[in-house]
């Protein structure tokens, strides 16, 4: 029904897709502000990725177990070794990144908000 309103270059029409219409540009806007905004997440939280997101830090993983089970799959929980915590950091990173160029943008939606769910997981 609002397609054909919006097809016919009526006032209605002219109104309906004033009110509903998106621009391409604020879209864009958005997107490259969460980018930045998750960018800024991860660069604060690397600083003392040891302390809070490793076996060696103040939750380690065996302490998960022990507060029930959670659907969702962390990928900051499947281990505890330094090195792969910092991969999925510079991995969450580099999807941020692309958010922000906009270079496969549903693909890095995705993928920027499961690393961001991921990383919330570690807390919950």
């Amino acid at each position: 029904m609002i397609r054909k309103l919006v097809q016919k270059q009526t006032k209605l029409g002219l109104w309906v897709e004033g009110v509903f219409g998106l621009e391409h540009r604020s879209l864009a806007l958005c997107r490259i502000t969460v980018g930045f905004l998750v960018m800024w997440d991860v660069l604060t939280r690397l600083q003392d990725f040891h302390i809070h997101y490793t076996d060696t830090g103040i939750f380690p993983r065996s302490l998960h177990a022990e507060f029930g089970y959670f659907p969702f799959p962390s990928l900051y929980l499947a281990s505890g070794a330094p090195e792969l915590i910092f991969f999925f950091f510079i991995l969450h990173l580099l999807c941020a990144v692309s958010l922000c160029l906009g270079y496969r943008t549903t693909l890095s939606t995705a993928l920027t908000w499961y690393m961001t769910v991921s990383f919330r997981r570690v807390f919950i």
